[in-house]
């Protein structure tokens, strides 16, 4: 029940360690819900793929999950902060909306009730882009790098919880 809200908060935390840095004036409201709604349209995919994995690999599907979203929360973890300015930001979005589907397959293989994951993400992924569009210097006090060490760490303990008896 507490699974889908906050999984649809660490997956919108990458864009805000992301749109923190950003020196957008123009268009950041429509470019948050452009966020917002491929934060919806890539996990509603990955949902998908992940549950038709499960049932196709049946057993294994929770260890499956396990691994990918300890993978995924390493990676966060581990990756370079920083965006490319020079890519237009709905490029940019599109690009940060594709590691919420990775992280859905994940929890498609785990039978997380998708529409309050998918509404969970969309509306993460709004509110925390509009704060980090909107108020860039509080944000940026907080640091992208902490969130992304934050929202890994979310990930791996997500990943590993289903496996604890």
């Amino acid at each position: 029940m507490w699974q889908e809200p906050v999984a649809g908060v660490l997956t919108a935390v990458d864009a805000v360690a992301v749109y923190a840095v950003l020196p957008l004036k123009r268009k950041r409201l429509l470019l948050a819900v452009w966020t917002a709604v491929l934060h919806m349209l890539f996990p509603l995919a990955g949902f998908l793929a992940g549950g038709a994995a499960a049932d196709l690999l049946a057993g294994l599907g929770v260890y499956l999950s396990a691994v990918l979203l300890v993978l995924l929360g390493l990676h966060m973890m581990l990756a370079d902060e920083g965006a490319d300015v020079k890519m237009p930001p709905f490029m940019l979005a599109a690009l940060l909306s594709l590691d919420a589907f990775s992280v859905s397959v994940s929890f498609g293989m785990l039978q997380l009730d998708m529409i309050r994951f998918i509404a969970s993400a969309g509306m993460s992924a709004f509110i925390l882009s509009c704060g980090a569009l909107y108020m860039r210097g509080t944000f940026g006090r907080i640091g992208g790098r902490r969130l992304r060490l934050i929202a890994g760490a979310g990930l791996i303990l997500m990943g590993i919880l289903p496996l604890l008896p």
